[in-house]
């Protein structure tokens, strides 16, 4: 979780979304743009976590039963 978060908080506030892979669960993929310019993913896929930072994709963690990401206030998406 220290990965994401210290990652997210170098993130495009408008760039930030929240989605689902295919054959995944809802709220499984959280893709966002840095202020560097690169795109990153965290995602579920199958039961692992997994990071990809442009085309470059590694394993964060394995055997996961599910992962929701959701916004802090979801009646305020800014």
């Amino acid at each position: 979780m220290y990965v994401i978060n210290r990652n997210l908080r170098q993130g495009s506030v408008g760039s930030v979304k929240i989605d689902q892979g295919a054959s995944q669960p809802y709220y499984s993929r959280l893709t966002f743009a840095k202020i560097t310019g690169n795109t990153m993913t965290f995602a579920q896929s199958g039961t692992n976590l997994i990071q990809t930072v442009g085309t470059k994709t590694r394993t964060l963690s394995k055997n996961v039963k599910y992962l929701a990401f959701t916004f802090p206030r979801s009646d305020d998406s800014a």
